[in-house]
């Protein structure tokens, strides 16, 4: 229970100290007048009753003390640490939107109305998903307060403050992919296709793709890995929600893999599948370069790469297959799958078939098809001096044949 002790200053003026013990130590705030200290004491025996103890010491630390402290020791529910990529973005986020405003306040002097005022000025100066994100950072930030007996209730009550809503994609359709594969540099094609009718690879997904991963003679492609761009250079983690897999591959897309590694790809099984120009590493501002040639090419200047990922949701959810998408198949398909015009979706329609089926009227029009197979019987598995390269894949299956 709460005291409430009275003492004079050296100047002659009354003080009550109200004290009480909470987490293990004695804590002791000062008032000027006894209503207020009988006040304050009554609030800390009601909490008490709760279950609801506050370190009143340590919630007078600053927000920004306590934010960068929470940052450089926050961990995955899995007890892993953070990616690079997803603890840049908390940096930016905090440095950015958060702690100008809180940065300087006392964790205890956060109140819900200045959580309010914040978040309606920040959704008008940024886009509505990095709105959504910082909230939910500052409100994930004083949720740990509120565990560490700083607060007693987070501030951040706002209904529907942190959920990002995005704004509806352009739906594409199988013969806008064969369009893009056809107007990108050549040694992004495959990889177009790739997102489109296999796994639906992330940025991160794609870029760590070794040969290793692929399994022609099988048709499947692992994902086991992603990279980010880490201040020392690529950094190596699990997919999201460690969604490692294998997925089918189409029999077209095993024919432009089978081209694409002979040509593109580094040597060994540890090579990148995909590289640079230079034969590196793929840079993600070569790739998002090309792809925006690409859209504008084919008159959709509005696509996104991510929109490849929706596609492939789509393709698997009409051909009744969850298989390719991520970690959690089905919640994650429902989420990108939708529906095409009736005419588009004939039962039996295979992603599998997309680059046979050519033609108005055709059940899966894919004006690009034909175009595909005379660009793979046009490319030459075996170079102009009429030697195979040594260890070429189209060399191997030639010999397993």
């Amino acid at each position: 229970m709460a005291h409430i002790n009275k003492r004079t200053t050296a100047a002659g003026k009354a003080r009550w100290d109200v004290r009480w013990k909470a987490l293990g130590r004695w804590q002791t705030k000062t008032f000027q007048r006894r209503q207020d200290a009988d006040a304050f004491r009554r609030t800390v025996e009601a909490d008490e009753l709760r279950g609801v103890v506050v370190d009143v010491r340590r919630s007078s630390e600053p927000f920004e003390a306590f934010a960068t402290d929470w940052l450089a020791t926050r961990r995955r529910p899995d007890g892993r640490p953070l990616t690079s990529a997803t603890k840049a973005l908390y940096d930016d986020l905090l440095h950015r939107l958060i702690l100008p405003t809180f940065g300087a306040a006392k964790i205890a002097a956060v109140q819900p109305a200045q959580v309010r005022r914040w978040h309606a000025g920040i959704a008008d100066q940024v886009s509505p998903l990095q709105a959504a994100k910082a909230y939910r950072l500052m409100r994930t930030v004083l949720n740990t307060a509120v565990r560490d007996g700083l607060l007693a209730v987070n501030p951040c009550n706002i209904e529907g403050g942190g959920v990002e809503r995005s704004a509806e994609r352009p739906l594409i359709d199988a013969e806008v992919v064969f369009e893009l594969a056809e107007a990108i540099e050549p040694r992004y094609r495959a990889l177009i296709l790739l997102i489109a009718f296999g796994p639906g690879s992330r940025k991160g997904e794609f870029r760590a793709y070794r040969r290793r991963h692929v399994d022609l003679l099988h048709a499947r492609i692992r994902t086991e890995i992603q990279e980010q761009d880490g201040d020392d250079g690529l950094v190596a983690s699990a997919p999201k929600n460690d969604s490692a897999r294998w997925a089918s591959l189409p029999e077209f897309l095993v024919d432009e893999l089978t081209v694409h590694l002979d040509t593109y790809a580094q040597p060994g099984p540890d090579g990148y599948v995909f590289t640079g120009p230079k034969g590196g590493p793929m840079a993600p501002v070569h790739w998002y370069k090309s792809f925006r040639l690409a859209r504008a090419a084919v008159g959709m200047p509005e696509l996104h790469p991510h929109d490849l990922r929706h596609a492939a949701g789509t393709f698997f959810a009409q051909q009744g297959d969850d298989e390719g998408d991520h970690g959690s198949p089905r919640p994650s398909i429902q989420r990108r799958r939708r529906p095409l015009p009736a005419r588009r979706q004939p039962p039996g329609c295979r992603v599998g078939r997309a680059a046979e089926h050519r033609g108005r009227g055709s059940p899966c029009p894919q004006p690009r098809a034909r175009q595909l197979t005379r660009s793979r019987a046009a490319a030459p598995l075996i170079p102009a001096c009429g030697h195979e390269p040594h260890g070429s894949v189209a060399g191997l299956l030639r010999e397993s044949a």
